[in-house]
């Protein structure tokens, strides 16, 4: 798990994509809530308390649940060829959790961190053509899946599209 204080900067340095994302779909004419963020789990919890403290979702287009998460540094891009062959979709215990919970996401929105394109990611469709990455962070072996880059579709944000 990460260290409480970079889970909250990370939630916290969500919060732009996942409000540009909820604009960009009413603008594109989908019916779309944003719920309000859950509470926030205290300092030190154990990991195996975390459920409770886990979201219903970023979005909800069209009734359908959708994640959103915006890149910067290393996994940031600018609607040219991305410069990995694959895209981090989640770590393998969220996708867990949405499958316990009966709960997938029906897609993903990977927004660079200027909020001018995105990877559009139909997780129903491409699940079955992703792999795994192993990878080390905060002193902790991490999995996760990853999907393959022709697997998604880049999106840029219309021009004379008005939000955040």
């Amino acid at each position: 798990m990460k260290p409480d204080h970079i889970f909250r900067k990370e939630l916290e340095d969500s919060e732009p994509a996942r409000q540009c994302a909820a604009d960009l779909l009413e603008y594109l004419g989908h019916d779309v809530v944003m719920p309000e963020p859950g509470e926030v789990r205290p300092d030190g919890l154990p990991y195996s308390k975390r459920k409770k403290y886990a979201d219903k979702g970023d979005l909800f287009v069209d009734k359908a649940r959708w994640e959103v998460k915006g890149r910067k540094g290393k996994g940031d891009f600018d609607g040219g060829p991305f410069p990995f062959k694959s895209i981090i979709v989640c770590e393998k215990y969220t996708m867990e959790g949405w499958e316990e919970a009966d709960n997938i996401p029906e897609r993903m929105l990977i927004f660079n961190s200027a909020l001018t394109h995105y990877y559009d990611i139909d997780i129903r469709k491409t699940r079955i053509t992703w792999g795994t990455k192993y990878w080390s962070e905060y002193k902790r072996d991490k999995v996760g899946w990853i999907c393959p880059i022709p697997r998604v579709t880049l999106k840029e944000v219309p021009e004379g599209f008005q939000g955040v």
